[in-house]
């Protein structure tokens, strides 16, 4: 398997991420490269795509390290903290999501990341 990067831009920060060998994954970086604009929700990051797809393996649950594809608002999720609807000890998305890949990057660039932020995604 081609590892497959896309580093997300704020034009200050990065973020940069490992695709894994979903059929989601695979639409999200045959879409790149695209533009969106941030949105803040508690510990999360997240911006429209291009893709619009389904659950696939879905779950609501999720790590901080891990990336996630949210079909009802086609959006890509990136953790560093808990959302506003978590439970102790975990992250939870508002619905289910599908699991695309892992950061590369330290989850804590997130925080510089800002709600309204335009955002870029490119492969790396």
């Amino acid at each position: 398997m081609v590892l497959r990067k896309l580093k997300i831009s704020n034009n200050e920060f990065n973020i940069e991420l490992l695709l894994n060998d979903s059929m989601t994954a695979d639409a999200l970086w045959d879409s790149t490269p695209f533009e969106s604009v941030n949105n803040v929700w508690g510990g999360e990051i997240y911006f429209s795509t291009p893709v619009s797809l389904g659950e696939e393996d879905s779950r609501e649950i999720f790590l901080v390290t891990d990336v996630a594809y949210w079909p009802p608002g086609n959006a890509l999720c990136l953790f560093h903290d808990v959302t506003p609807i978590s439970r102790e000890g975990e992250i939870r998305l508002a619905s289910p999501g599908n699991l695309v890949g892992n950061l590369i990057s330290d989850s804590q660039v997130i925080t510089k990341f800002k709600d309204g932020d335009a955002l870029r995604v490119i492969r790396i």
